[in-house]
Formats: structure tokens, C-alpha cells, sequence
């Protein structure tokens, strides 16, 4: 009688659930086959990290692949990055303590176009503070491929990306980049530095928090206020060895005819040697001046001054012979020829925003200096 009564029971509860197990089975059935397919309107996307290692974000567009790494190890690492074989440029690779985290970009990939999906297996590499061992882990990512190139543009993948004033990733570091500047602190006054060089900012003098093209920003008063970055010879490029290149770009905005003083590694003397932008005529321009008094002055043709947020690059590539110059992903005035002209210009000075001879009033956000040659 007890073995009936079961068998009772089991039916009565088959008859009264029965439908809500279809129904599930139905929807295992249903996700099965769209990620079976590889359809890329509901793809399995997911980060998957060793243990040790938790992938709090990522993302994946036609040129670079970010992840937010935390560091659940229980020791404190003294550098972490990752690479991949697709991707000519590696992560930067900063420390990273226990219980922390950080966002690291390869780029420069070659996954493919937009709304591809990729499940990619990437290398990371890392080191532990108390060891002089390096260590390897593979991790996975599958993704849709977004839209644009967070190296690009910063992140928005068009000539005004992104959020002004919202939220937004703006540029990341990889291993190329020796000077970032994101302003996402919101007060005090350092403006740490997000590559691995330590080139942190000192805001002198009172420069206020704003509201940036992407977060948060700093403004200069033309006055007297001013972002002091120490000498560094990461940020030196004057006396290396051919083919010197380099890439500064960020965006400004509330921008004054303040001719010279817009940033740049320069004593305040008027013939210093080094390298600094300004304005003049509401163009914008950087001036290279090499310790035999010879100099390049390259303006853009778009004008800058103004309450909107414009974008900014120039490229010094002396390996193609040339100095280039963006504004809001477009390409401007190129005629200066570099190679050969311009020698030595190297120096001790401080690299200094919002001021060289002249302080400048203007928005500062995603300032960023890479040691090659970086086109939008």
C-alpha cells in the first residue's frame, strides 16, 4: 500500500508540475540552440580567469580587448599584463595588491569586424611582489565585437565617442602608453598617472574639478594654475635613438588664445628646446625646438576655441618622415618634414599642463602620450 501511495504521489505531482519541467526544458532547449548556432543576438559572452583571478568586466572591439582583473591571490603582485597573437601590442603592465583590481587593453588585434563573435584564449602573465619568479595563466573571453576602437577615439569609435560628462572608459593603458591621465579622482591634487610609469600630476596653484568628456576633468584658470608632471625619461624622446616617435592626444575644451600654453615638456624660456602645444589664433599647434635653435611648428587647420569638447592628436613619426595632426578625427595640415631637420631635443624640464611661457585657461581630460606612433 505505501509503495501505491507513492507511485500515486509521483504521478499527482507529474500532472500538477509536469508542464512547468516542459516549459523549462523547453527554454534550456531554446538557449541551446542560439548559442549552439553562434547566433550573436544571444551569444554566451563571458570572461573566465584562473583561480586566483576574477574578470569583473570586459569588452572586445575591431582593434583592442579590455578586462577589469581582480586579485583575489592573497599576495600582492608586482606587475600583471596579458597578450594575445592577434593583438601587435600587449597590455601595460602595472602592480596590482591583493583585493584589488584593474583594467588592462591589448590592441592593435586583429579579431575581426563588428558584431563578430570571438572565444579567444588569451596569456596572462604575472609576478609576485615577494618572488622573482614570472608566471603564465590562460584565460578566455567570448564576446561580440563592438563597434569602433577604444584606442582610437576613446572608446566611442567616432570623432565625438562617448558619454560628455557621463560615464565612459575613455582610453586604457597598454605597453606603448607612458603617460595617462584620466582626471577621474574628482578632488584633491594629484591626477595619478594610469600607465606604469608613476608619471603622476601635481595640480599647483588651485586647477578645479569639472565635469569631463568622459567622468570627471580638470580646469585651469589662466591665472596661475597648472598640472606639474616631474621629468622623466619616459617622457623624453628628444635624444633617443632613430626612429624617435611619440603620440600626444586627449581632449580639451573651454579653450582660450592663450598662444603657448596649452602643455609641453619646455623651460619657459621663448627658445627653450623641447616639445609643448598652444594656441595661436585659435589653432592649435605643437612646436618641436632641438638645442641648435632649429624648429617645426605644425598648426591644424580646425579651429578649437570654444565651449565644445574637441579631440586632439599629434604624431611625430620620424621613421615615415613626418609630423601629423588630428582634430576630432580628422586629419589635418601634414607638410612638416622631421627627418634630418630636427635634432636633439631632449631636456630636464618638467611637463607641465596649462602652462609653458603663458598659463591657459582650459578643460583638461584623457591625456595620454605613447611612445610610438598612435593614429585615431
Amino acid at each position: 500500500m505505501r509503495c501505491g501511495r507513492k507511485a500515486q504521489g509521483s504521478m499527482e505531482f507529474l500532472m500538477t508540475y509536469g508542464w512547468a519541467l516542459l516549459v523549462v526544458l523547453i527554454a534550456i532547449g531554446s538557449l541551446t540552440f542560439y548559442f549552439g548556432t553562434g547566433s550573436n543576438f544571444l551569444a554566451n559572452e563571458g570572461c573566465y580567469m584562473s583561480p586566483g583571478f576574477f574578470c569583473g568586466d570586459f569588452k572586445a572591439d575591431e582593434g583592442s580587448v579590455m578586462v577589469k582583473v581582480s586579485n583575489s591571490l592573497g599576495r600582492d603582485l608586482a606587475e600583471i599584463s596579458f597578450t594575445h597573437p592577434s593583438c601587435t601590442l600587449g597590455s601595460d603592465n602595472p602592480s596590482l595588491e591583493d583585493g584589488r583590481d584593474t583594467f588592462l587593453t591589448v590592441s592593435e588585434c586583429s579579431f575581426g569586424v563588428e558584431g563578430t563573435y570571438i572565444d579567444e584564449t588569451f596569456i596572462l602573465n604575472y609576478s609576485f611582489l615577494d618572488s622573482s619568479l614570472d608566471h603564465l595563466s590562460d584565460f578566455k573571453v567570448g564576446a561580440v565585437i563592438e563597434g569602433g576602437s577604444s584606442q582610437g577615439m576613446g572608446g566611442g569609435g567616432d570623432s565625438q565617442g562617448g558619454n560628455p560628462g557621463g560615464p565612459g572608459t575613455g582610453y586604457q593603458p597598454d605597453s606603448q602608453t607612458v603617460l595617462l591621465l584620466k582626471f577621474e579622482e574628482t578632488e584633491g591634487d594629484i591626477a595619478y598617472d594610469s600607465s606604469s610609469h608613476g608619471n603622476d600630476g601635481s595640480l599647483t596653484n588651485g586647477p578645479t574639478w569639472e565635469t569631463g568628456y568622459f567622468g570627471s576633468a580638470v580646469k585651469t584658470d589662466g591665472q596661475n594654475d597648472v598640472i606639474r608632471i616631474a621629468s622623466d625619461a619616459s617622457l623624453n624622446f628628444g635624444n633617443q635613438i632613430y626612429p624617435r616617435t611619440f603620440t600626444i592626444e586627449g581632449w580639451v575644451k573651454d579653450v582660450q588664445d592663450n598662444r603657448d600654453g596649452i602643455m609641453g615638456k619646455r623651460d619657459i624660456a621663448q627658445d627653450a628646446t623641447g616639445y609643448s602645444l598652444g594656441v595661436q589664433g585659435g589653432k592649435l599647434a605643437i612646436v618641436i625646438r632641438d638645442n641648435l635653435g632649429e624648429e617645426i611648428i605644425l598648426f591644424t587647420d580646425d579651429n578649437i576655441i570654444g565651449s565644445e569638447w574637441h579631440h586632439f592628436v599629434f604624431v611625430f613619426d620620424e621613421e615615415n618622415d613626418r609630423l601629423y595632426s588630428f582634430v576630432d578625427g580628422v586629419e589635418q595640415n601634414t607638410d612638416a618634414q622631421i627627418q634630418g631637420f630636427i635634432g636633439d631635443f631632449s631636456n630636464n624640464e618638467l611637463f607641465r599642463i596649462g602652462k609653458r611661457r603663458f598659463y591657459s585657461t582650459a578643460v583638461f581630460d584623457e591625456i595620454r602620450i605613447s611612445d610610438f606612433a598612435r593614429y585615431p
